[in-house]
């Protein structure tokens, strides 16, 4: 006998439900005609993993190509010694270097499922900014940051 969620049309069973189980308690039933059979939400999650690596990746390039403009603009600026602008060129080549070594290594993981946090890159990055804003204030606090006239 069939229950109500299981009729029978034309030899085929509709509705078909089986139970959502979570740690053996089954917390609902799952509706397996609204699913497509070929892991659609599975490749989808992916491409959404991908999408948003690639996104990061732009953003952090757009982040080193900002600096490498700012850099040029330091240059440019005569009052400002060209040791700065140095320095903020080879930040931004760094930002772009090593977004790009990221965004390889996690496109490598994703497709094996796995993850792994970006934790020495990221403490890298945050300390050559550091290191570049306190030489800066000790240019500027000596009167070197300056171009003496």
């Amino acid at each position: 006998m069939l229950n109500e969620s299981h009729a029978v049309d034309d030899g085929r069973m509709k509705n078909q439900t089986s139970p959502l189980l979570v740690g053996g308690k089954a917390l609902g039933y799952y509706d397996s005609s609204s699913r497509q059979r070929d892991n659609n939400l599975v490749k989808s999650s992916s491409a959404r993993d991908h999408l948003a690596n690639e996104r990061t990746y732009l953003a952090w390039v757009r982040t080193g190509l900002a600096l490498l403009g700012a850099s040029i603009a330091l240059l440019k600026w005569e009052d400002v010694s060209s040791v700065t602008a140095y320095i903020v060129a080879v930040l931004g080549l760094t930002v772009i270097v090593l977004s790009t070594r990221r965004y390889f290594h996690v496109m490598n993981l994703l497709q094996k499922n796995e993850f792994e946090p970006n934790v020495g890159e990221a403490l890298f990055i945050v300390s050559a900014a550091l290191i570049v804003i306190v030489v800066t204030f000790v240019l500027h606090e000596t009167g070197n940051l300056y171009h003496k006239a």
